[in-house]
């Protein structure tokens, strides 16, 4: 996983003032999942994705939108949609 990625959807949970295990319970995850794809050992499943971003109320949307304004992560944000 992307290490950009990774570290948003860790920014995202603190800026909640979420724990991992606060943001399984939400996603209906296990926060040892939310760990491994925190720190980057694990991709989540489109359906995890999905359910890690209701959680978090959408705020990937900001992270793409962010990562298509800079050229050199273009590629990489695209892929991850």
């Amino acid at each position: 996983m992307d290490r950009d990625f990774s570290t948003y959807i860790r920014a995202a949970r603190r800026r909640k003032g979420w724990s991992q295990l606060r943001l399984g319970r939400e996603a209906e995850l296990d926060d040892s999942m939310i760990s491994r794809v925190e720190l980057g050992n694990r991709e989540p499943t489109v359906a995890e994705f999905t359910r890690i971003e209701m959680a978090l109320r959408g705020t990937f949307r900001i992270f793409i939108e962010k990562s298509l304004r800079n050229p050199q992560k273009r590629h990489r944000a695209c892929a991850r949609v």
